[in-house]
Formats: C-alpha cells, sequence, structure tokens
C-alpha cells in the first residue's frame, strides 16, 4: 500500500509542551502508513535531537522563515536579500503597534503575500500550534486534508476572533487538547463547530517509562528527606511561576523539609530567581534550566505542583501520571479535565496559601497519597490508543 504524503509544520523544537506533543505524535504514528516531512524554522532546539528516523525534515523556504528571524540578525537577511530585513524592521513596528489582531496575526497579515505557495501536494497537512503554522498550511500548502492545532485555551491567547474565522472554516480539523478547550473554540466559532475535535496530546508511556530510569548525572538537582517537589514548565507569565516562589516561602515559614525543582527555562527567569533570593528561598527552591529528559527527575520527586494561570492542557501533567506522582494543581478552567480532584491529584485555590496548604495536607495524609497512587495506576500506559483518532482526523 503506498504511503500517505504529510506535512508537519512546527516551527521550532526548543522547548515547550506544544513542541513536545509534535515529537510524541511522531513516535506513536505509523510510519508504515505516512511518509512524513516536519518543516521547521531552525533545526536546533531541546527536542530536535528526539525526532524520530524516518521523518524527512525540511527547512521553512524563504521568505516564510524571515518570520522567525528577528531584524537583529542581519547575517541572515545579508544571506538573503537586504530587502527583506528592511520589510523586517517596518513590518515587525508595524505588527506591534496596531491594536486589533495579535502580533502574530498582524505579521502573518503583512508578509501573506509575499510568501509562495510550498510546491508540493500532501495527503495530510498537520500545524503544530496555533499562529503562524496554521496560516502558512491554509494559505501555502495544497493537501487534501488541513489539521490545525490550538494547543490553549483560545479565550486566554488574545487572537482576534474575525481574523482566525476563515481560516477554521478552511480547515478539514480544529483539533485543541481538552474538552474545556474544545468546548471555548465552538462558542466562539459555531459555524465551524462540526469540524471542531478534542484529541488528547499523545502520551508515550512506554518511551517516558525508559527515558525515567536513566541515570541522573546533575549537580544542580538537590534531593532532601524531606518532601521532593517538581515543576516543568516555560518561565513565562501563563506558568506563573511567582506563585511558586510564594508558595515555597509559605512552606519554609511552616518549618516543612522540602526542595522544589523547577525545570524549564524562558524569558522571566532572571526576575524569578531575583525574587528567590528576596524571599530567601534560594535553598530550598532551584531554577535548574531545560533539560531534555525531564523524567529522571520527575521519578525521584514525590509531587508535581503547577502554579498556572491557565493551561491548554498541561502535558507535565499527563506524564507525571503515567509515572504514578501525585499532582497538585491550581485551579485554572481546564484543570479539571486532566486532574479528577482527590482521585489522580489535588485541584485547589489559586493563591500560594491554598497551594501551600494542598502540598502538606498530601504529605501528610498518607491514606489519601495512597489513594492518589492507586488512582494513576491506570495512567502508566499512556494514551497511544488516542493515535487512532488522529487517523479519523486524517481521513483514515
Amino acid at each position: 500500500m503506498e504511503k500517505k504524503k504529510m506535512l508537519v509544520v512546527q516551527g521550532a523544537l526548543k522547548a515547550g509542551g506544544a513542541e513536545k506533543a509534535t515529537i510524541s505524535f511522531l513516535w506513536t504514528l505509523s510510519h508504515d502508513k505516512y511518509e512524513v516531512d516536519l518543516m521547521l524554522f531552525s533545526r536546533k532546539g531541546l527536542f530536535y535531537s528526539q525526532v524520530p528516523g524516518y521523518v524527512n525534515i525540511i527547512d521553512a523556504p524563504y521568505p516564510f522563515s524571515c518570520l522567525a528571524h528577528k531584524p537583529q540578525d542581519w547575517k541572515f537577511y545579508i544571506k538573503h536579500s537586504p530587502v527583506n530585513w528592511v520589510k523586517k524592521m517596518i513590518r515587525t513596528y508595524k505588527a506591534r503597534h496596531q491594536h486589533k489582531m495579535h502580533v502574530i496575526q498582524a505579521l502573518w497579515k503583512l508578509w501573506r503575500d509575499d510568501i509562495p505557495m510550498l510546491d508540493k501536494d500532501y495527503d495530510v497537512a498537520y500545524g503544530g500550534q496555533e499562529g503562524i503554522t496554521n496560516y502558512y498550511i491554509i494559505d501555502k500548502v495544497k493537501a487534501r486534508r488541513k489539521i490545525l492545532w490550538i494547543h490553549n485555551d483560545y479565550e486566554k491567547l488574545g487572537y482576534e476572533e474575525e481574523f482566525d474565522r476563515p481560516y477554521f472554516c478552511r480547515a478539514s480539523v480544529v483539533a485543541t487538547m481538552s474538552p474545556t478547550a474544545r468546548d471555548i473554540l465552538k462558542r466562539h466559532f459555531p459555524e465551524s463547530g462540526d469540524h471542531i475535535w478534542f484529541l488528547e496530546n499523545i502520551t508515550n508511556g512506554e518511551m517516558i517509562r525508559k527515558m525515567a530510569t536513566e541515570k541522573i548525572n546533575d549537580n544542580e538537582f538537590k534531593l532532601t528527606e524531606g518532601i521532593n517537589l517538581i515543576s516543568v514548565g516555560r518561565l513565562s507569565s501563563p506558568k506563573n511561576f511567582e506563585r511558586a516562589i510564594h508558595t515555597a516561602s509559605i512552606l519554609q515559614r511552616r518549618g516543612l523539609v522540602f526542595h522544589w525543582t523547577i525545570i524549564g527555562d524562558g524569558p522571566l527567569r532572571n526576575n524569578l530567581e531575583t525574587l528567590t533570593k528576596h524571599l530567601g528561598v534560594e535553598d530550598v527552591l532551584s531554577f535548574i534550566g531545560l533539560r531534555p529528559n525531564p523524567y529522571q527527575y520527575m521519578s525521584k520527586s514525590d509531587m508535581l505542583v503547577v502554579t498556572s494561570d491557565f493551561e491548554g492542557r498541561s502535558i507535565a501533567i499527563d506524564e507525571a501520571q503515567v509515572l504514578g506522582i501525585p499532582v497538585i494543581t491550581t485551579n485554572y478552567p481546564t484543570a479539571k479535565d486532566a486532574i479528577v480532584d482527590g482521585q489522580t491529584g489535588l485541584i485547589c485555590e489559586s493563591s500560594p496559601e491554598a497551594v501551600a496548604d494542598s502540598i502538606i495536607r498530601l504529605h501528610t495524609d498518607k491514606k489519601l497519597y495512597a489513594q492518589i497512587r492507586k488512582g494513576l495506576e491506570c495512567k502508566k500506559c499512556g494514551n497511544v490508543k488516542e493515535i487512532k483518532k488522529y487517523y479519523l482526523a486524517f481521513g483514515d
């Protein structure tokens, strides 16, 4: 049987939930059924080495690639066209100083006419996450089926609905990762309701458990005889790691013996480390940066703590559950899609005091901790069977 041709447009594989979801998807996809081209802006990033060998990596064509290069990267523009460097300067300024659309939408609108159609036909084109990749697939790719991804709570993204509406209408499927996120999209785009799908991010339990057994050789990782907490995520505003730092301060004042490891990087790292020192919790809370294999660290931890203001669906939660690690999460809109409160984790109010109370409760109530660990046994295999729903979306 001839393989179907698939294009996956991800943009980058630096670090983040959408990027990790794409890697898990590619590892689970049948390479006997699909011949995959993965289009990237850069052949670098935390997850780049994890791309399966059967995948053919292609570079984003010029000038589409201009969207991923800042004006300061003048060597890139000199190599290709100084004219586009001038365009980049002007268009970036215009996009940032208009107030109607999200800056990504404004940039696409300004660059769209300069970008040619891709000269290859596909059976399936798959956008890795909201924004530029989705717009490119709809406007510039020839494919029988087009799958767009929204990897977050749409209401929190700040996108202009009227700009997205025609794109969603032209898609075969608009996919999102939780029932709540799907309902939000349907509420805003009722005309696209029939092809707005809930597809879980693929969590490959076998791969995660195997990686979790690898030996840790990392001087930055600290363990204590008390409670070992872990958080994983981009150091950006939605994740609200300020809340984690304030929680650590409360736990310290209450005399708890613990160490909290935060894996991730992002624009707020310096500010967060400054706050950590200001509150005097640098000995009990560590920012250790990015790690290609977070599962080693999760498996040594007693709890995963999520302090986000909003999430689409936290991949870190799904991965912790595969490893049988109880999760404490703040009560953002989609939290109940990932956690059954009291059975597979705890959902608490979004204050440092409430997070601290939940950590102490789960630590002191041994029966509750054991009950949650037992409730997670059904999660250990992950959800690779979800790939069957993906195949339906692809028209199989």
